[in-house]
């Protein structure tokens, strides 16, 4: 029997039937009726249609994916890689997972459209964006806080909170500004994303800290923001290329980015990586198709999404909050290569000693 005929059968509506599955203890249903409603779930005469089970679990057995931007969510190659990683974990638990919509605006602001939509999930995955700033992420896990439900956040930088969270860490030996110098480099521009995103401002004081350290000072001028768009990417390397050919070496901090770089250089009849080394960031399933194949920082991305599903199955079992820590890696293929000054010394490098940096 389903809901409703077990209704007819009880000579009430199937509302109500519902309403005792969603809350036995509801006052809004008489004493007589709750008893007649337990006695078939007992008994096993009613057969429960998926939406009628969810109810009675209390469980949505869903999770919300909230990504507060305003581009196609599947424009970006973390979301998409990392939403992998996620699926396989929630397909083993019979879960699946469901994206909110939104109206636009601000990062906050399309937050808190998604969680308009998101009464009965089990749990919620926040994704931070590449476009928004530090306090923007800070608000928005404030915001998920109020809440009190479980939740995971992914792709922030550390956050200092007691929460649930996946952080990819960067190694020395990732480090794809230490790796150029080792080769030679030493004119090494940063083809960076936002301006406000976190992960921008990070590895620009990293370039900065870097060759101060070293001793030699670095103009702001070769320093591109390509807002994490191929197309934009391009037009910013043309752009400084053009005025300043000193350059031997370009660190993307995106693969797509990356793509725009090698338009750009390639226009100008320029060689990779005879003429100007590249190194990307994320290892894109593509990267290793372009031409030259790019060295790339690879991100875990589909190792963060599973991470991230264990981690809010934790929470949603009542686990204390905890931080999982990934590492990145270089992948060295063909992109990058000694700086052209090393190779007319017959390839001896200059020795410094860069782990102490």
């Amino acid at each position: 029997m389903t809901v409703k005929t077990i209704a007819k059968k009880l000579g009430i509506s199937h509302t109500t039937v519902y309403l005792y599955l969603k809350d036995p203890e509801t006052k809004r249903i008489s004493p007589q009726t709750k008893k007649k409603i337990k006695l078939l779930l007992e008994q096993g005469y009613l057969r429960l249609d998926p939406h009628a089970q969810t109810l009675a679990r209390k469980k949505s057995h869903a999770v919300a994916i909230l990504i507060p931007m305003n581009v196609p969510y599947f424009h970006s190659v973390i979301v998409t890689e990392s939403l992998c990683g996620i699926q396989q974990v929630l397909f083993q638990k019979r879960y699946r997972f469901v994206f909110l919509p939104s109206q636009g605006g601000d990062s906050l602001q399309i937050l808190k459209d998604q969680l308009k939509h998101s009464g009965g999930y089990d749990g919620y995955i926040l994704y931070g964006t590449r476009d928004s700033s530090m306090e923007e992420m800070r608000a928005n896990v404030e915001t998920l806080q109020k809440y009190r439900v479980p939740f995971v956040v992914l792709n922030m930088p550390e956050l200092e909170d007691d929460i649930n969270q996946v952080i990819c860490q960067t190694p020395n030996a990732a480090d794809p500004i230490r790796y150029l110098f080792q080769l030679g480099h030493r004119d090494i521009a940063l083809l960076a994303g936002s301006s406000r995103a976190p992960d921008t401002q990070q590895s620009i004081q990293q370039y900065f800290l870097f060759f101060q350290r070293l001793g030699v000072e670095r103009s702001a001028e070769r320093i591109m923001y390509g807002n994490y768009e191929k197309v934009i990417a391009r037009s910013e390397v043309l752009k400084l290329l053009s005025k300043d050919r000193g350059i031997t070496a370009i660190v993307s901090l995106s693969d797509s980015m990356a793509l725009g770089a090698y338009e750009a250089i390639k226009e100008l009849g320029l060689k990779i990586p005879d003429h100007i080394s590249v190194i990307g960031k994320d290892d894109a399933t593509f990267a290793s198709n372009m031409c030259p194949p790019l060295t790339t920082v690879r991100i875990p991305m589909v190792e963060m999404g599973k991470q991230a599903a264990i981690l809010l199955f934790e929470a949603m079992g009542g686990a204390k909050p905890r931080k999982i820590y990934l590492t990145s890696e270089l992948v060295i293929r063909e992109s990058a290569a000694p700086a052209i000054s090393t190779k007319s010394k017959g390839g001896e490098i200059e020795k410094v000693n860069i782990l102490t940096i």
